[in-house]
Order: structure tokens, then sequence, then C-alpha cells
């Protein structure tokens, strides 16, 4: 009920073509499958993505084993959870190639991640063995890596003027669902004593229709030009257009956000919850707290997909908000009770979320427009768009990272890992002041020089000798 309206209404005629390098977002030569949207496809996008997070027995995963299924908190630890840890890695690599393949896309992607998603919950709510149960694991690492193809294919079914608005509402769709999920297995279990079986055997069925509406998704073709020569092998041709994408100057700035922010946030998620206790509140709501970020995160993201600012100012937003949330970090391992322990964790996850969004949006946009301008050989640039590869790599060295910095702070106590997470977000954000500093005085460099060969080649020769 609050995204269909969107997607269901015209074109927006208030929403200002997205702009890359200061040049307004036109493809001359679009392919035909991107010439005008598919609000059909935009519908089940929607659903597909509200149905695939909507999973109201997921809080309770680990009672769910150790109650229903007979193991033990340290048979889940070691021997079921640490299977999806091992398999998101090759997950990763698997959905990246995949998705470079004519024959499967985006689409195929999406769909085989979809079944995945749905063998998860039927072997978690029907498996009677061990084995049964650690294969949901690695099913369930395929279905979180095939995610990464969900804005690709936002960028494919819309236009460029809708590109904000899309990316913001697929965005605030996702929060929403974990939101309402969340609030719903939490009702349902306190308040109206449902067992926990029956709270899974809903996430199969929620599973069943996100994978229906996988099938119902349209064929979409991502960004393409034909200017490449066809006697380039194929691995040359994906190093070469990610090479390109990533020389791409919002492309470098988001890509280095991504890489800090999503391994910090990562380890934010392990272990506030662990925080929580460390600081001796008891009587905590932490499921309601889940709840309320995912609902807040929502909101603010949809209701910032017309702002002009987040279209632009690439290194301004990468460098206030790793600024803000490492302060926000700092101040969260401060805090005394729960309400302000809850309060800074609920801004630093809105803040992460929106931020995700605008990444999200400025990253595509860019390399579909610089693809655009590949087309017309105006410039050497990526000759197609290849959005899931180049978010699967990010994937790939975010989690890599994230084991190096977890390993640095695994002898820290829960306050201390906190604020040496947030002290390094602030850190990053001020070498990247520097180096923003050296990219205008780069720039100013190459403007001074060019304007001294032009008034070198507009002066006559006779004057020159003279």
């Amino acid at each position: 009920w609050l995204v269909l309206p969107y997607v269901l209404s015209p074109m927006p005629t208030w929403l200002a073509p997205y702009e890359g390098n200061g040049q307004t977002f036109e493809p001359a030569t679009p392919p035909p499958e991107r010439r005008s949207p598919r609000p059909d496809g935009l519908i089940a996008l929607h659903l597909f993505v509200f149905l695939s997070q909507f999973k109201p027995s997921e809080p309770f995963l680990v009672d769910y084993l150790v109650e229903e299924k007979g193991l033990t908190n340290s048979i889940v630890a070691h021997d079921v959870f640490v299977l999806y840890v091992y398999g998101r890695l090759p997950a990763l690599i698997v959905v990246g190639l995949f998705s470079e393949l004519r024959c499967f896309g985006n689409r195929g992607t999406l769909i085989v991640g979809a079944a995945a998603g749905l063998a998860t919950e039927v072997l978690t709510r029907f498996g009677t063995s061990l084995w049964l149960l650690q294969a949901a694991q690695l099913t369930a690492a395929a279905n979180m890596a095939s995610r990464f193809a969900v804005f690709p294919m936002v960028f494919a079914l819309s236009s460029p003027e809708q590109f904000q608005d899309c990316i913001h509402l697929v965005k605030a769709s996702l929060l929403l669902s974990n939101a309402s999920s969340a609030l719903l297995g939490e009702a349902l279990r306190d308040h109206g004593g449902t067992p926990l079986s029956l709270l899974f055997s809903a996430s199969v069925l929620g599973q069943l229709l996100t994978f229906l509406c996988a099938l119902a998704l349209p064929k979409a073709q991502e960004a393409c030009s034909p200017t490449r020569s066809s006697n380039v092998r194929r691995g040359e041709s994906l190093a070469i257009d990610l090479w390109y994408s990533l020389r791409l100057r919002r492309v470098a700035w988001w890509t280095a956000w991504a890489l800090v922010m999503n391994a910090v946030h990562g380890l934010v998620l392990t272990y506030w919850q662990s925080l929580v206790r460390a600081k001796s509140i008891v009587a905590d709501h932490n499921g309601y707290l889940l709840s309320s970020m995912y609902l807040a995160a929502a909101v603010l993201t949809a209701a910032s997909r017309n702002l002009e600012l987040l279209r632009g100012s690439s290194s301004l937003l990468v460098i206030v908000s790793l600024l803000f949330s490492g302060l926000v970090l700092v101040q969260t391992a401060t805090a005394e009770g729960e309400l302000p322990l809850y309060s800074w964790l609920l801004f630093y996850q809105c803040l992460f979320e929106l931020l995700t969004a605008v990444c999200t949006l400025q990253v595509g946009a860019e390399i579909v427009w610089a693809v655009a301008e590949a087309a017309e050989g105006r410039r050497r640039a990526p000759t197609r768009a290849r959005l899931t590869l180049l978010f699967t790599c990010t994937g790939i060295l975010t989690s890599a990272l994230e084991v190096v910095i977890q390993a640095a702070i695994r002898s820290l106590k829960q306050a201390q890992r906190f604020r040496y997470l947030g002290a390094g977000l602030a850190a990053f954000a001020l070498g990247l002041i520097l180096v923003r500093g050296v990219e205008a005085a780069s720039r100013a460099h190459a403007r001074r020089s060019a304007a001294s060969l032009s008034v070198a080649l507009a002066t006559p020769p006779a004057a020159l000798a003279a």
C-alpha cells in the first residue's frame, strides 16, 4: 500500500534528469529494451523484493533450531551457521559470473535465488537431520547473494528520469518488509502464542510467492553498446569493462564508501545486541528496536526520493556520511541507558540505509550514462553496464575487509569495538578529505594547462617568433 501508488502513477515530470560528470544524462542510442519504462516489471519487482524479505520466523531461528529440532547452541553456532559464512564467498562469485551469461542474466539470477530461498525455508521447516539443516545455510547464502541482481534490474526496467524514484522505492520496499515481518513475528509469538512451526510455515508460503513473482519478472537487458571489437575475448571484455567502470569518478568514490561502510555495518549488526547486554540493559526491546530501525529507514528513504542533492555531490556525501557515522558509533559506545543507546543505533541505521540507496543510484546511473557515451564514441568507457558483476565484486572485497577488521577488534570489549569502529570511519573520512583536496588541485592544474594551450594555439606564429 505504501509503494504501489508511486509505481502505478505516470512518469514524474518534476524529476530532473540525472546528471553525470556535469552533463545531462540523455543516452542518444539506448537499446530497444530500455527506450520506455516497464511498469508491469517494476510492480513485479516491488512485490518480489517485499515478499523475499517477509519472514516472520527469522528472529526466532536459533530458538526454533534448539527447541524444535533438538540442537544445542554450540552446534547451531559452530556446525550450522558457520556454513553460511563459508558459502557466502563462492555464492557471490557464482552470482557475478552467472549474471553475465546471456541465457541467464539478472532475471535468471533472481529466479534461481528465489528457488534457493524457498529451499532454505522448506529445509529449515521440515528437515529432520543435521545435514539438511546445514544444507539450508548453503541455500541461504545463495539466496542472499542473488539479491545483488535486484538493483541492476531496476536500472534495466526504468527510464533515466525514473532512476532515483525507483531505486529509493525499491529500497523502501525491502526495509518495510523487514520491519513489518519482524513486528508480525513478535506480535504473533509474544501476544498471540503462535507456535514457531506455524511461523516457519508462513515463511515457506512467503518464499513460494517470491518464487512466483520472480517468474513474472520480464526479461530486461542492461545498457550496452556495440563499439568494442568482437575479437576481444569474453574474459578480457569483463575485465576491461570493470576497469573502465571503476575509473569513473562517482563510481570510484562510492565504491570506496561501500567497501568501508558495508564492512563496518556488518560488524555493527553482529555485535549491537551484545553491546546492549554488556551495558546491563536487562529488559531490552531489541525486537521492537529492529522493527523501528527498518521502518524509520524505509520512511526516510521513500521521502527523499526527489531530493536533487542526492543525485550529485558524490565526494561531499561520501565524506560527510562517513564522518557522521563514525561520530554516531562513538556516541553509541559511550551511551548509558536504553533510550540513548537505541536512539543512536536508530540514527546510524537510517543514515546507512539512505546512503546505500544513494550509492546504488549514483553508481548505476553513472555507468549507464558512460555506456551511452561509449556507444557514440565520445569516450573510453565500459561497453556494458555489468552492474551485478560490479556489485558482487564489491561484496567480495567487503567480506574480506570485514574479516580483517573483525580479527583486529576481536580481543576488545563491546564498547571498545564500537569506539574503534567509529574512530576508523572518522579517520577514513579525514583521509578522503585529503584525497578530495588533491583531486581539486589536479583539476585546477589541468584547467590552467588547457587554457595555456588554447592561448598558444590562438597566437599567430609571427607573434610567437617575436
